[in-house]
């Protein structure tokens, strides 16, 4: 899989997670917007952001950086997994992302000045199902190009990589 292949899925995947946390966060009257809270975090590592216009943007394209960095990982993993990928194995995926995430998200609560509100616990087990239907989505993008190629270096990995066995 090309490297630019690799980003739209991502992309599209985040996509759908982020329009699921949108969704849930409408009904459920919380705050799980990942966006708007990684706004507000980077509010506080940059005082210059705090109340800024680009404090929204940075928050989106975080989000959409953490998803491009997340899925080289997925892709290993199902190319490993590659006789046993299916949709049960982009799930328990997502459940490994979203746990990921939560401890992601705990430690930045954390160390940060001034943490954006919401309920912790509601937002962390949100975070399991929104990572869930990220895997599921990236796993729906990238089915085809796992099964159809055989034990091929992916692209965006450095052939000596593959070739020590590493994936």
């Amino acid at each position: 899989m090309k490297a630019r292949q690799l980003l739209v899925s991502s992309a599209a995947a985040t996509s759908c997670m982020t329009a699921f946390s949108y969704l849930v966060s409408n009904l459920k009257k919380e705050n799980f917007r990942e966006p708007a809270l990684l706004a507000v975090l980077a509010s506080n590592v940059h005082a210059d952001l705090a109340g800024s216009v680009w404090a929204k943007p940075v928050g989106w394209l975080s989000h959409y950086v953490f998803g491009a960095a997340w899925s080289p990982l997925q892709y290993g993993f199902h190319r490993i997994r590659k006789s046993k990928a299916s949709n049960k194995e982009a799930a328990s995926f997502g459940v490994f992302g979203g746990l990921t995430a939560a401890l992601a998200w705990h430690l930045m609560f954390k160390l940060a000045k001034f943490p954006p509100e919401n309920r912790r616990g509601h937002f962390y087990r949100h975070l399991i199902l929104a990572h869930i239907v990220y895997s599921l989505s990236f796993w729906q993008l990238i089915k085809k190009d796992i099964t159809d190629q055989a034990d091929q270096t992916p692209r965006f990995l450095p052939a000596h990589i593959h070739a020590k066995g590493i994936l």
